[in-house]
């Protein structure tokens, strides 16, 4: 239809059409929000059998099936059979692929990740070590926590940077408080701590590495896709709590707020996506488990509800992709699951 702007007619048809739309935006207000649902499946059943894993009690006494997982820049992913030193690798549909032996028969699978070359990095809690596994030779230990002292180390996680380095937080517990500590090894081997916590046990912190006073009495670390590292509360008693993200040069780059609906709230911190959201796990393994996705506004972004009951436990019970695609793991009382959720723009129309 065209319009004869000349013509009172065409004049007061635009007219009409503008009051009509400032009395529509007067009335009613569009909501931008953001949904996940799921498109993929993995699911693996417990039992000695090809393609299973079983379910073995730790030292502690909890049972443990599938240890961890991670996902890959393919959308493949990976679950660690801890019991019998092996990853199994499923593809995009859901098939198992491939198993991969990681040299040990038994193996404290914490954590992995999977390098942009392809080698698998597993965090092994038992030792504590963090190997790197290529496809075709033997694995190799490229952090070990075996210092001699008293001092009880633990690897949190590990994850793999570009140009062959690798980042790995770790947790020591000694008769001087808890030491929390990123690092970064390089390509050849050598190491460096980008940034460091400690709390004593009369409750005085330290930190190097990034400024400004943390928020909480101790603090958790996440690497960043966008460059730098997270810092954030390890337990958020109150209502709200603050995520930062620092550069390499120890300086804030952003900060994010974290709503939380029962307090206090174990944090995970998850990672970021390339578009710069932040993922934040509260009370995972637990039945009131959700991932908090969060964009740097006042308000959360999404909230994924990540309820987790089963009594055979994980060390990893979410992560999340470079594209904002969160992998959520569950298990019940025959195998386990891994659900993939993408995420969706949803436009509301609700009135003012």
């Amino acid at each position: 239809m065209i319009v004869h702007l000349g013509r009172r007619s065409g004049i007061a048809l635009v007219a009409a059409a503008a009051l009509a739309a400032a009395s529509f935006a007067l009335m009613f207000e569009v909501e931008i929000s953001r949904e996940y649902v799921e498109a993929r499946l993995v699911e693996l059943s417990w039992g000695e059998g090809e393609g299973q894993i079983p379910v073995r009690i730790s030292r502690d006494g909890t049972a443990f099936g599938l240890r961890c997982f991670c996902t890959d820049r393919t959308g493949a992913v990976y679950a660690a059979d801890w019991e019998r030193g092996r990853v199994l690798k499923f593809d995009t549909a859901g098939q198992l692929v491939a198993t991969i032996d990681v040299g040990r028969r038994s193996v404290g699978a914490d954590d992995m990740a999977v390098s942009p070359s392809g080698d698998i990095l597993l965090a092994d809690n038992s030792a504590p070590e963090v190997l790197r596994i290529p496809w075709e030779s033997a694995p190799v230990v490229i952090w070990s926590g075996k210092s001699g002292t008293r001092d009880i180390s633990t690897v949190e996680w590990v994850r793999a940077g570009d140009q062959g380095t690798v980042y790995i937080s770790i947790a020591a517990l000694g008769e001087d408080g808890l030491h929390r500590r990123l690092i970064r090894v390089g390509e050849r081997g050598n190491q460096e701590t980008v940034a460091s916590f400690t709390v004593t046990p009369s409750g005085e912190s330290s930190w190097t590495g990034f400024t400004g006073r943390p928020d909480g009495p101790a603090v958790c670390f996440q690497l960043s896709r966008r460059g730098g590292f997270f810092v954030g509360q390890e337990v958020i008693a109150s209502p709200t709590g603050n995520v930062r993200r620092y550069g390499w040069d120890g300086k804030p780059r952003a900060e994010y707020r974290v709503d939380v609906r029962t307090t206090p709230a174990v944090v995970s911190l998850l990672g970021d996506d390339l578009a710069g959201r932040l993922y934040v796990g509260l009370d995972l393994g637990t039945g009131r488990g959700e991932v908090v996705v969060c964009d740097g506004g006042d308000a959360p972004a999404a909230r994924i509800p990540a309820p987790f009951a089963s009594k055979v436990r994980c060390s990893v019970y979410a992560r999340v992709d470079a594209d904002g695609t969160v992998h959520l793991a569950d298990a019940g009382v025959h195998g386990a699951a891994i659900r993939s959720l993408v995420p969706r723009r949803r436009m509301l129309i609700a009135k003012r």
